[in-house]
């Protein structure tokens, strides 16, 4: 839909632009009836203590937690679609103030009930998942009727033929998304099964100072991958070209931070969760090492999503998928290098980007992109 939209407003095709919303939500909201339904189908049979590692007798609040977790998630699909409407109008500081909230309300609520002494891990879950899926419903009632009416959703706008032209490209974008979830999502998953649940902690607090650097540059991109969209409908591949320069500059920036990051990270640490956890070196590196390299692919990777050129990513996440576990096991185990060798199997997943996307870019900037370049 970010592209379709986008494409539509930059030629002026306004009423074009709203059917591709009404149609994206009447699809998801397929979607989402299709999770949920399978989902309380399948999790009687899903042993929630051997996946997540965790003893039986601690297990009791799992499954409903699992229950309202999942169940919020496939709500937000749907509510949250708001905010690629958002962006695709070019308007990421919406976006983003949505995600502001939702976290301050979250932390507000989780801070009361830690001093009421009535939060437990049921409730923790119940606040994050329904605050994340409430906020962008509510955005639905405050936008969509005045600043951005002129693309309501409608059940009478909804087109089968906007619908197949979606999917033809949505399913690619799911299946890209899917395959990137098996292989970063995957990483707490894999240390927890690998070295147990104490290293995930170590790994979550050097993953979430890493990610600072990370956001920050994800921020600069944000608007950028309409405004590909954008002006490679118009034409305008020098602007594009202009801007590939100037964030290539960006992310030099952005490697410099990361490793002054690395250098101080011991210090960090310690002022901020104390001598409790601990976090070894080759971690933080491992970790400097993929920030660095996801900036750079992430460049590369918002121009080619714009354009809809995501086939050969696609090919290049699916493979990286499956080699994901065999490579965590040998860098993690055989190698002995810990939760750091789960983060440098990432790293290696990531590397044929670093390579093939800029390649790709310059051949379609140049007008000659040929056979798997053109996908």
């Amino acid at each position: 839909m970010r592209n379709k939209f986008s494409e539509a407003i930059a030629l002026g095709e306004m009423i074009r632009a709203r059917s591709y919303v009404s149609t994206t939500y009447v699809m998801v909201g397929s979607v989402v009836v299709v999770f949920i339904s399978t989902y309380w189908i399948s999790s009687p049979l899903i042993p929630w203590a051997r996946v997540l590692n965790i003893v039986p007798e601690r297990a009791d609040n799992l499954p409903p937690l699992a229950a309202v977790v999942f169940v919020a998630f496939s709500l937000r699909l749907i509510f949250s679609l708001i905010g690629t409407v958002f962006i695709a109008r070019q308007d990421p500081a919406v976006a983003g103030i949505l995600d502001l909230v939702t976290n301050a309300i979250t932390l507000g609520i989780v801070i009361i009930l830690v001093n009421a002494r009535a939060l437990s891990l049921l409730g923790y879950g119940i606040v994050v998942s329904c605050v994340s899926m409430i906020v962008p419903l509510a955005a639905h009632a405050v936008f969509l009727f005045h600043p951005y009416k002129e693309y309501r959703p409608s059940l009478r706008l909804f087109d089968l033929r906007y619908a197949k032209n979606l999917f033809s490209l949505g399913w690619q974008f799911f299946l890209l998304q899917l395959a990137s979830l098996a292989i970063f999502a995957s990483t707490n998953l894999l240390i927890i099964r690998m070295f147990g649940p104490t290293e995930v902690t170590s790994f979550n607090v050097s993953f979430r100072y890493f990610n600072t650097a990370g956001m920050a540059f994800t921020i600069i991109l944000m608007p950028f991958w309409s405004a590909f969209s954008d002006a490679y409908t118009r034409g305008d591949l020098r602007w594009i070209s202009t801007s590939i320069r100037r964030l290539k500059y960006l992310w030099g920036g952005l490697a410099l931070g990361t490793i002054l990051m690395t250098i101080v990270s011991s210090s960090v640490y310690r002022l901020w969760v104390g001598p409790g956890v601990t976090v070894g070196l080759p971690l933080s590196i491992a970790l400097a090492f993929y920030t660095i390299i996801s900036g750079w692919c992430a460049i590369f990777a918002n121009l080619l999503n714009g354009l809809g050129k995501i086939r050969l990513q696609l090919f290049v996440a699916v493979a990286s998928a499956f080699a994901m576990v065999p490579l965590a096991i040998a860098f993690g185990r055989t190698l002995g290098f810990g939760p750091a060798g789960v983060i440098l199997a990432s790293c290696v997943c990531l590397l044929p980007g670093c390579f093939l996307w800029p390649i790709q870019t310059r051949k379609i900037l140049l007008r000659s992109a040929k056979e798997i370049w053109t996908l």
